[in-house]
């Protein structure tokens, strides 16, 4: 037996805490709106604030020392690969529209000598708007993941992109051009900023169900998963022509 006193819990134990299918709403919606990170604190004042902590009411929080078989934990693998999948969809949807922003600035650089500033202003928002909305993205991931859990945080996520995709083909259906077809894309673009959370969200999940030996490893599979990503965005355009 390998005794280890430390914040990682037991992979099922901590797989039910992060994935929990059911939850409380009642009870999280009665709690302050800003709860500590992720939500697994509560705030300092009230009847339970001077209770030890294996006395407070929440059932869903365990605090104690951890018995360990062996000396390394990995997470679960249908749970390393739903996270690395959103780091390599995420950069795959940056990437993409690295093709259209690229050919807007050529043509427009053929038809006048000097370029003109809309055209370069709306060149660069088109890629850089996906991290603009981060701040508020962080902020929405922590709120949605400390009501609910980490599953409503990844599926946040995964409705950023179905909006915003699906903006983008209703415009396409309806044949907006000019400032509507601008308008329009740069806010489906800021729209799938929101969603950029998920890469602290996905690095989060991985180290609380790891321990520190494996953290490297899953740090390298991240960007390898991101730059993957960025490589396949970059060539979907030219897939889908």
């Amino acid at each position: 037996e390998y005794k280890m006193a430390s914040k990682v819990a037991r992979p099922a134990a901590q797989i039910k805490q992060l994935f929990r299918r059911k939850r409380q709403w009642r009870e999280s919606l009665q709690g302050p709106f800003m709860s500590p990170l992720l939500g697994l604190g509560s705030s300092s004042s009230g009847p339970d604030a001077e209770k030890h902590p294996s006395e407070q009411t929440d059932p869903l929080l365990n605090f104690g020392v951890v018995l360990h078989f062996s000396k390394s934990i990995r997470p679960p693998q249908q749970t390393e690969v739903i996270c690395l999948a959103c780091v390599a969809l995420f950069s795959a949807n940056f990437a993409s529209c690295f093709a259209p922003a690229f050919m807007a600035f050529n043509a427009a650089r053929l038809e006048h000598e000097r370029m003109p500033m809309p055209t370069l202003a709306f060149c660069s928002l088109v890629i850089g708007a996906v991290y603009l909305p981060m701040p508020m993205s962080l902020f929405l991931t922590r709120l949605i993941v400390a009501r609910a859990d980490h599953v409503s945080g990844l599926a946040f996520f995964a409705a950023t992109l179905m909006l915003s995709h699906g903006a983008i083909i209703s415009w396409e259906v309806n044949g907006a051009v000019g400032f509507t077809q601008q308008a329009i894309v740069l806010g489906a673009r800021f729209m799938q900023g929101l969603g950029s959370g998920v890469l602290f969200q996905a690095r989060f999940v991985l180290a609380s169900l790891s321990t520190h030996n494996h953290h490297q490893d899953l740090q390298a599979k991240q960007m390898f998963a991101s730059d993957l990503g960025l490589g396949f965005g970059a060539l979907l355009p030219f897939l889908g022509s």
